[in-house]
């Protein structure tokens, strides 16, 4: 490389650094000849800084003013005060001596000397505080003109102080999330309220009320914080860690002289290439321990200068520092450090300022929420043990005991089911986080909350019974979903292939008092259990259907694998895509049919090296290029404007794992996709239909009304992450372990393939498939440029460039042998030999009928005749039946979830479903059915919501259905 180039590289360099922390104002060299004051001196000082190694020092008496004169000269952009993405004054202000009641004034005005915007800086603390406020929306004033040239910053009308500025930018980059805090508590626009609201939750009134506590309280209180302080102190930290907590707080330059203590800048996490309270986050439980342990001295005065830092840099209470959002990600192990040296922080003077920043940061008083945050998932995840900590380390035992029991009801109101769209627990036990079911945010928030619950069990604290169901419910389906505590794919959200944990959920909340051994046993058989637990022994694998509508999924179980069926719908994204993750994700939920055995992903043979993310196992799809596929936004969430994407279970079983609202023996799954604008590639020709049914361990799969302009569409079967090469798939009773391999299989003949993990697959004649076994090399998810490599054995079912009504039928058999797909390809060569019948498959319906069972995916209104109970319906529906002599039960679903505006909850419409023949409603349950006979039919109207199911049993009716041929 030339000098020249490389001088080149270097000033770029040089000029992002600069940029990332350059500031409009920071001091480090003299007091510029623009800054004056009166009744008060200016000078630079190295004893406090937020950028480079000085600030400006006010020494101010009262009425002092600073004048900043010739703002445009020195920073300032007036176009940028308005404009949408800066309008926004930073300035750092330090506090040697706090002033109760004192406020600084900071007014700026245009060229004619007229006051334009204005807000008040309390000084009611000490260390760095933000005073930064947007021009637009936070500040007062006229704001007629945008031509500010001066700055006035007024002292307190009385008294005298010392003041540094530093950090200063006249118009810097906008910041969306933000909150009141104690400096400015005229704030009122927050866009992320659950992480910034301390000041409203303050506010609210405690709905219990501080007591004399009785001596079983204070017993129970004793038990419950024995358990946290157990958890806190953890085990003895090794040397390595020891070494590497030393080695982080040495590069975070923390000094502590002349009772000033000094370090790297700290800032909110909104502030670019700066660095937040993670970088004591990361290291300062260990120091807290390592003293516990072995009372190493140095560990100690670590642990109290990083305090005196944190609470110095303005992580303090009352402190937003411009921006908290998030906060609970980066302050959890804070707390517990805290807790654990209590006397060395009281001996140190430290304490009161310690616990008031855990319970500023926890938002200890969003326990008093009449809604609990929303039942929100980064609460639960991040801040259920913190707050419980900041509970029971409140300086008076009664607030302790009414803390704690304000604890408890936040952890029942959390547990509350609704019905409606955005954060929260929903109806069918799903946890949602970013307007979905995202195990990614709720099964993590289950195992804190979990943790939290075992800890307050047994007494004075315990949560209800309602509330522990509620939990154990939304954790067993976490169980029911996953395998080897492996998740699908399509719902890992932006990060594919990334499987939370849940694993100690299940453990503390079988641990609860009382024991539940029912929930030990799923810990113990999905993730191997413990000395705590093995005692119990493991599970029987649950079996069946689930519907679980508020995530747009049927989950089928049989032995010891499980088959997660996944769509989406207007109401819920298929997949999310951010900048910098799942790039390439678009398909995750386009009708994907993961099959996962015990051992997870790895023992699917699934995995993201050299992953096409094209191929996603039953899903219909576009196969485009990468550059074709990438995401052209930095947020690019997969939506669609259609609305049926659901499932129904069927059948009643002898006991329930979950609950028999979402849980049968089998189960249907139905999805009616047209793509959506969302890119120049997204190809709104793009359609389909399909339906999955599932029997007896087999899962039936059609597809209809297949369309596209252009382009290859493609169902694909299976892709497989191969451990060698010479691993084989079985293609028509012949064992392939060639590699490189690529074969077509005919479209006029019936074929089966056994794939490397052992799932069957036969697919009736149609269309041609593609299969190979070859190395992948796959873009990185990030978007970074890089990628992967991986050797893979895939197959789809290919429908042509630009299909036209295309469609298609397979059957899946997990876990199958190659003399049991040899039994079923020539039993199903005949049709009288076939285990089903497929009844209609077209673009109004796809129905199918197996032995006295018939299951309809009716994507409109239509009509059927005669061939089947069915004769017509007045709108979508999933529907399950079966007929026992003159008895018929029926199961019947709305797909629509049919949400209220702003929020509200799912709506009842009534649908008609009319039978041929004269029938009589014996009973149902789970939504409203009434019954009308006329001509020799029964109309029904059957009414549900929630996604949830209508059974209704029927007798002396139409017996005699045509037999299917």
């Amino acid at each position: 490389m030339s000098n020249k180039y490389y001088l080149i590289i270097v000033i770029l360099f040089l000029g992002l650094q600069f940029n990332a922390y350059s500031q409009d104002e920071s001091f480090e060299a003299a007091v510029p000849t623009y800054w004056t004051t009166t009744n008060g001196t200016l000078s630079t000082s190295t004893d406090h800084y937020k950028h480079g190694n000085q600030s400006l020092k006010w020494e101010w008496n009262s009425n002092a003013v600073i004048t900043v004169d010739h703002l445009q000269s020195n920073g300032l952009t007036p176009s940028q005060i308005v404009n949408n993405a800066y309008h926004f004054f930073r300035m750092w202000v330090y506090n040697a001596s706090k002033v109760p009641t004192g406020e600084l004034q900071i007014e700026l005005y245009d060229n004619t000397g007229k006051k334009q915007y204005y807000y008040s800086f309390g000084l009611n603390f000490t260390g760095w505080r933000a005073a930064s406020a947007d021009y637009k929306n936070e500040m007062s004033g006229n704001k007629t003109s945008k031509n500010i040239t001066s700055l006035k910053i007024k002292a307190p009308a009385t008294g005298s102080g010392t003041l540094f500025f530093d950090f200063i930018d006249f118009t810097a980059e906008r910041m969306n999330r933000r909150a009141k805090d104690y400096q400015l508590p005229f704030i009122t626009n927050s866009e992320d309220s659950h992480w910034l609201e301390m000041m409203h939750y303050q506010s609210l009134p405690k709905t219990v009320k501080a007591t004399t506590p009785t001596a079983a309280e204070l017993a129970d209180l004793a038990v419950v914080k024995q358990k946290y302080d157990i958890m806190i102190k953890g085990n003895v930290p090794n040397k390595k860690d020891v070494k590497e907590a030393i080695a982080q707080y040495n590069a975070a330059k923390i000094t502590y002289t002349n009772r000033i203590i000094k370090g790297k800048p700290l800032f909110g996490k909104d502030n670019p290439a700066t660095e937040n309270i993670q970088v004591v986050e990361n290291y300062i439980l260990t120091f807290a321990r390592d003293y516990k342990h072995n009372a190493t001295a140095s560990s100690k005065d670590y642990f109290l200068n990083s305090i005196r830092y944190l609470l110095d840099q303005g992580y303090a209470d009352g402190s937003l520092v411009e921006s908290a959002h998030h906060i609970g990600y980066t302050f959890r192990n804070v707390p517990s450090a805290i807790h654990l040296m209590q006397a060395e922080l009281i001996t140190a003077g430290l304490w009161d300022q310690a616990q008031k920043m855990v319970e500023w940061y926890c938002a200890i008083d969003g326990i008093w929420s009449p809604n609990a945050s929303n039942s929100n998932m980064d609460d639960g995840n991040t801040r259920a043990l913190p707050r419980l900590g900041a509970c029971l380390y409140k300086n008076t035992a009664a607030e302790r005991v009414q803390y704690l029991k304000g604890f408890k009801q936040y952890i029942e109101t959390f547990f509350t089911l609704n019905s409606k769209e955005e954060e929260g627990m929903k109806i069918d036990f799903t946890g949602f986080h970013h307007n979905t079911y995202f195990p990614g945010y709720s099964f993590p928030a289950y195992s804190n909350l979990a943790q939290a619950v075992e800890y307050i069990s047994g007494g004075t604290f315990a949560i209800t019974t309602n509330a522990r169901t509620i939990l154990k419910k939304a954790l067993l389906l976490a169980r029911v979903i996953t395998e080897g505590g492996a998740i699908p794919n399509s719902l890992s959200g932006r990060n594919p292939y990334v499987n939370p944990k849940f694993d100690y959920g299940l453990k503390y909340l079988g641990l609860t008092n009382p024991i539940d051994s029912s929930v030990l046993k799923a810990y113990n058989y999905s993730f191997s259990g413990d000395k705590q637990t093995s005692s119990y022994g493991d599970e029987t694998p649950p079996t069946g259907f689930w519907q679980v509508n508020f995530a747009n999924l049927g989950t089928y179980r049989q032995s010891n694998w499980v088959a997660d069926i996944k769509g989406f719908n207007k109401y819920f994204w298929g997949t999310e895509i951010y900048k910098s993750d799942n790039r390439y994700g678009r398909y995750q939920s386009y009708g994907a049919i993961e099959i996962l055995y015990p051992g997870g992903h790895a023992n699917s043979l699934l995995n993201i090296n050299g992953w096409d993310w094209n191929k996603t196992p039953g899903a219909t799809t576009k196969h485009l290029s990468d550059t074709d596929l990438v995401a052209t936004k930095d947020r690019q969430d997969e939506k669609t404007d259609s609305n049926f994407a659901a499932s129904l279970r069927f059948g009643t079983k002898k006991s329930y794992y979950i609950d028999s609202k979402i849980e049968g023996n089998y189960g249907v799954f139905g999805m009616d996709f047209t793509q959506a604008n969302l890119s120049p590639t997204h190809d709104t020709s793009f359609k389909f239909k399909k339906s999955v049914f599932c029997f007896d361990g087999k899962i039936i799969c059609l597809g209809s009304t297949i369309n596209s302009d252009n382009g290859l569409i493609a169902t694909n079967l299976f892709q497989n992450q191969l451990n060698t090469t010479s691993s084989t798939i079985t293609i028509d009773d012949t064992v392939v372990a060639t590699f490189p391999y690529t074969n077509t299989l005919s479209a006029t003949a019936n074929h089966w393939i056994i794939d490397a993990a052992g799932t069957g697959y036969f697919i009736k004649s149609g269309n041609s498939i593609l299969i190979d076994r070859k190395s992948q090399t796959s873009q990185n998810e990030k978007g970074k440029g890089t990628s992967t490599n991986g050797n893979f054995a895939s197959a789809y079912i290919s429908h042509g460039t630009a299909p036209i009504n295309a469609g298609y039928e397979y059957v899946i058999i997990p876990q199958t042998t190659t003399a049991d797909m040899t039994t079923l390809s020539t039993n199903m060569s005949n049709a009288s030999n076939a285990f089903y019948q497929v009844i209609q498959k077209d673009a109004t319906a796809h129905i199918v009928k197996y032995n006295t069972m018939y299951g309809y995916s009716l994507f409109s209104a239509g009509d059927y005749g005669t061939s089947t109970v069915i004769k017509n319906n007045s709108a979508p529906c999933l529907v399950m039946t079966k007929q026992t002599g003159d008895n018929l039960d029926l199961s019947f679903v709305n797909p629509d979830l049919n949400f209220a505006a702003n929020n509200g909850v799912s709506q009842t419409t009534p649908i008609l479903l009319t039978l041929n023949g004269i029938w009589t409603i014996a009973s149902f349950s789970g939504g409203t059915a009434t019954a009308t006979n006329a001509n020799g039919v029964t109309t029904l109207t059957i009414g549900s919501k929630d996604g949830l199911p209508v059974d209704i049993q029927l007798t002396s009716g139409y017996s005699n259905l045509p037999k299917s041929k």
